[in-house]
């Protein structure tokens, strides 16, 4: 059932939905010790099962399909697929119609090998800035809309009456304003309003399910979808997932529950991998724009790292300072000698820098 696990690793509450895969570690006979995509903590017996793999008539899998990575959900006690959703790009690691296994969406297992991947999708901060112009997102909003209505009756007329109709305009303004990507925010409405096609994107304008918790579903009606995403923007994203003193930080990428908004966002725990698919889907059909022209992404590697307005201590205190490690950044300029120069993660802040010897740079599967 839905629970929330105590992560010792970061010292806060992570919502955990019912059937999540999570690695046993231990147990006293009244609480059991269990690593949930990196963060360790413990949980009672009494919220957990626990299958031993030789009972176990199956795991949850990844399978390199088609040079794309899919995620294969099964069901331990009948070993039946429940379900499937894809990212991106499959790593080049990963051999075609082989499974592999992970419990972070990070490192893998599987026929023999072991290997790192990160989805540029989902490891992309959101301080950046897609590619692409009002008028393509709109073109991928009535492309997606129109594939969406053959999906089932209660996706008819999807591309009359969905919220996200015309939001193009809307989104490139936002990101001019705020600093935030366009094709993330649409991305994340996509998967959270189910295509602008669920009630509370219907009913209450809500494209983010901002306000609708697992415990208590509040139906905060916005008198504008344009109004949702203000609020999104400035009463969540900037305020709790950005700021390194966020009450949510732990990265502002879609992440998993290892790092990113994933760990406090929402109790899914393949919801970063789920919106990051959405972008990849926009970027494949536009013609891979974003993909194409990158950003550098790198993690921090301890914590305690100060971030200053130029490249030197001398003079220059810190502007603030990274309180966890495994932080991901963008990094705007990797030719000074001893720094990087970086996206600064405030408002109005486009470079600030950190030293060289505690960042380490990704390479993200595009």
């Amino acid at each position: 059932k839905y629970v929330a696990l105590k992560s010792e690793t970061i010292n806060d509450q992570i919502a955990v939905a019912g059937n999540t895969e999570m690695q046993y570690l231990g147990s006293d006979g009244k609480n059991v010790r269990v690593n949930l995509a990196g963060h360790v903590g413990t949980l009672s017996v009494d919220n957990v099962s626990i299958i031993p793999f030789s009972t176990s008539k199956g795991r949850s899998y990844y399978k390199n399909e088609g040079g794309e990575l899919y995620h294969f959900l099964v069901n331990h006690v009948t070993g039946q697929v429940t379900g499937r959703y894809f990212s991106g790009k499959a790593p080049a690691a990963m051999n075609p119609g082989v499974p592999y296994y992970s419990w972070d969406g990070i490192h893998f297992t599987g026929n023999g090998e072991s290997f790192t991947h990160y989805n540029y999708y989902q490891f992309l901060p959101i301080i950046s800035k897609t590619q692409y112009t009002a008028e393509e997102l709109d073109s991928y909003i009535n492309y997606a809309l129109a594939l969406r209505e053959q999906a089932g009756p209660q996706y008819a007329n999807a591309t009359k009456t969905s919220k996200l109709i015309g939001l193009g305009t809307t989104l490139k303004q936002m990101e001019e304003q705020h600093g935030l990507n366009a094709m993330m925010i649409l991305a994340l409405a996509f998967h959270e309003s189910d295509h602008g096609m669920s009630q509370h994107a219907q009913k209450y304008n809500n494209l983010f399910g901002l306000y609708v918790y697992d415990t208590d579903p509040l139906n905060k009606e916005f008198e504008s979808v344009e109004a949702n995403i203000f609020e999104y923007i400035n009463s969540f994203i900037w305020k709790n997932y950005i700021p390194h003193n966020g009450k949510f930080a732990n990265g502002a990428v879609f992440g998993s529950k290892a790092i990113g908004m994933n760990v406090k966002y929402a109790s899914d725990p393949y919801w970063g991998a789920k919106a990051a698919g959405h972008y990849y889907r926009a970027d494949k059909y536009l013609g891979f724009k974003d993909a194409n022209n990158p950003y550098t992404v790198g993690l921090t590697t301890t914590s305690g790292l100060n971030v200053r307005t130029a490249p030197t201590t001398v003079g220059n205190s810190p502007l603030y300072t990274y309180t966890r490690k495994s932080l991901p950044v963008i990094i705007s300029n990797t030719n000074l000698p001893d720094w990087y120069e970086i996206i600064g993660e405030q408002p109005g802040l486009p470079t600030a820098y950190v030293s060289k010897k505690y960042i380490n740079l990704i390479n993200t599967t595009k």
